[in-house]
């Protein structure tokens, strides 16, 4: 240890002294340490507490008086280590799928003694082999040959003890592999003109990931084939050449394909005059006013004088009227029906020998009434200036509207809708409102911002909620003239989109709906009045400039025509405005249709 303490002040002083012993007082050791002001004692004994002071003396060998007394324990070595087992831990447990590698990541500690720390893994139990990628390492991988439940230890050794912990890894089986179809086209086949080949070929798969698919196609021929189907294991070929044909069956999964290979040797006809071979054109269903045209195909062998000597004619098989054909003597030609019903036509085709025909069946309907719905539309949908938009936080119902439009006190109030007319003709105009005190309200309309029309409402009690017409406005007037009821008012409206507007003069009356139609007799329905019925299309039928559409209705029920033109996409389109039913059955002309390539529709009842 090292003691330090002040210097003497005496200039007689030549040096110090330390006086030490293991009691306080008696100091049986002394030790000159020069004329210094600090010293190093050695040799003290461990865990021995000592006592000091210190003394100045002289040359001629005078010594002071010691110092105050300090005492110092000399510590104990510390004891010799103690050697303690490692801490392992092998981690958590794991769950993979075949052929999926579980990660070993295990830890270990140690106290270094006696020596270095070793690890390793070992299996303890397991339904199969496993291949682990180190044994010796902390963390490893795992490769397993079978799905089961395993149990691995990992153990740490210091060379003189020993620790270990176990996990488990539940091993699923693999999610089946998709394999590709097996095919077989069939065995190769010999026939002769004009014969069929019938293509019968057997195709099989796993189910994954998704539905088979097959098809033919032909490879190599001289001639064309008509195939009487495509995607489908067994078909029937027609040869307009002999030869050597080969005809693949092709099978797909969506993922993976397979295909297999017939040959067809097609030997030229026997010279033996065959009837002409007619097809036709695909049925058709068509309105009274339209024109059908039909067309068909004819091949013949030649005999016995040869094609150019086929001759054609179309014919009435069967219908309930007069039938008029523009080409009765050509492949194609239109059709004019003169009454509604189903036709049976027939192309006959003749050699001058034998005779080949074919039927299709045309469907006229009826035009469709004009009168079979109303426009209807809720007055808030529009653009409204000078108008007050109310909320009454309850559904429509016959004797509530869930919103409405009241004129405000400043300018002129004015609703404006755009309504697609779907056919020109005079319309006449209803409006479902309610009047503050139950009397008569005047209100002007205009169609494309032209002049304005004066018109009234005639309610039959105060804010009662009920359809009303607009009706003309007497010379004088309110008041109805004698001996008859006030006539309606009537909007000549041209087929296209239209502006509809409505002022109102005073906030009297409180405005929910408007609705336009044709029918002079039909009178609209509250909200919820109508049959509950199930919505049903009745047909639909494709034009070259439209798509037809006819369902049953229910009168006074409001329908919504909705389209999407992918049986994929996930939102549907409005393709029709809403339509209150004024008879049994609405026809819809959906002219938007006529370049869409396909297009799927859903018919929702508003109310």
């Amino acid at each position: 240890m090292v003691l330090a303490w002040d210097p003497s002040p005496d200039e007689w002083v030549v040096g110090c002294a330390i006086h030490y012993g293991v009691q306080s007082g008696v100091y049986v050791n002394r030790t000159e340490v020069g004329n210094v002001t600090n010293a190093l004692i050695d040799g003290l004994l461990p865990g021995t507490q000592y006592f000091f002071v210190a003394t100045a003396y002289t040359a001629d060998g005078l010594e002071s008086e010691p110092s105050n007394e300090v005492s110092y324990t000399v510590p104990s070595p510390p004891p010799d280590p103690t050697n303690e087992p490692p801490v392992v831990a092998a981690g958590s447990d794991p769950v993979v799928r075949l052929p999926g590698v579980a990660v070993l990541a295990g830890e270990a500690s140690d106290d270094g003694l006696p020596g270095p720390l070793v690890v390793w893994w070992e299996m303890v139990t397991g339904p199969g082999a496993v291949e682990l990628s180190a044994t010796n390492a902390l963390v490893v991988e795992a490769r397993f040959s079978e799905p089961g439940l395993y149990v691995f230890r990992l153990v740490a050794s210091d060379g003189q003890l020993m620790a270990a912990d176990e996990l488990q890894v539940v091993v699923e089986p693999p999610l089946p592999v998709n394999q590709a179809p097996v095919v077989a086209a069939g065995p190769d086949q010999v026939v002769r003109l004009p014969g069929v080949a019938v293509l019968a070929g057997e195709a099989s798969d796993d189910g994954l990931p998704g539905p088979l698919v097959v098809w033919w196609e032909m490879v190599t021929g001289p001639g064309a084939v008509e195939l009487s189907a495509t995607n489908a294991l067994v078909v029937e070929a027609r040869f307009s050449e002999p030869g050597l044909y080969v005809f693949r069956l092709v099978a797909s999964d969506g993922q993976l394909m397979a295909a297999d290979e017939l040959q067809v040797v097609v030997e030229p006809p026997l010279p033996v005059n065959q009837a002409p071979v007619v097809r036709a054109g695909p049925n058709q269903t068509i309105e009274l006013t339209d024109v059908a045209e039909i067309w068909g195909v004819v091949s013949d062998d030649g005999l016995p004088w040869g094609q150019q000597a086929i001759a054609l004619r179309w014919e009435v098989v069967s219908g309930p009227g007069w039938v008029e054909f523009s080409e009765p003597a050509s492949l194609r030609t239109q059709v004019r029906f003169h009454e509604p019903g189903q036709y049976i036509l027939r192309l006959v085709a003749s050699d001058g020998e034998l005779e080949g025909s074919y039927a299709v069946t045309v469907t006229v309907v009826p035009p469709p009434s004009p009168d079979q719905y109303g426009l209807v539309w809720e007055a808030e949908s529009g653009t409204a200036q000078g108008m007050i938009l109310r909320q009454t936080g309850l559904p429509d119902s016959p004797t509530n509207a869930a919103a409405y439009l009241q004129a405000g006190s400043m300018g002129g109030p004015q609703m404006t809708q755009m309504v697609q007319v779907p056919e020109s003709g005079t319309y006449v105009v209803w409006v479902r409102a309610a009047s503050v005190d139950g009397a008569s309200a005047r209100l002007f309309l205009s169609v494309d911002g032209g002049t304005e029309v004066e018109g009234q409402l005639q309610p039959t009690d105060a804010q009662a909620w009920q359809w009303m017409s607009v009706r003309v406005v007497p010379a004088g007037g309110f008041y109805a003239p004698p001996g008859g009821t006030i006539p309606p008012v009537t909007l000549s409206m041209a087929a296209g989109l239209r502006t509809v507007s409505l002022r109102l003069v005073d906030s009297r009356l409180w405005v929910d709906k408007l609705l336009i139609t044709q029918s002079l007799e039909f009178e609209p329905l509250p909200p919820g009045m109508a049959a509950a019925e199930p919505v049903q299309f009745r047909g639909i039928g494709r034009r070259p400039d439209r798509m037809r559409l006819v369902w049953s209705s229910v009168p006074g029920a409001v329908y919504r025509l909705l389209y999407k033109d992918r049986w994929d996409d996930t939102e549907w389109k409005v393709a029709s405005p809403d339509l209150m039913a004024t008879g049994t059955e609405i026809v819809w002309k959906d002219e938007a249709a006529a370049t869409a390539p396909s297009r799927f529709y859903r018919l929702q009842r508003l109310y």
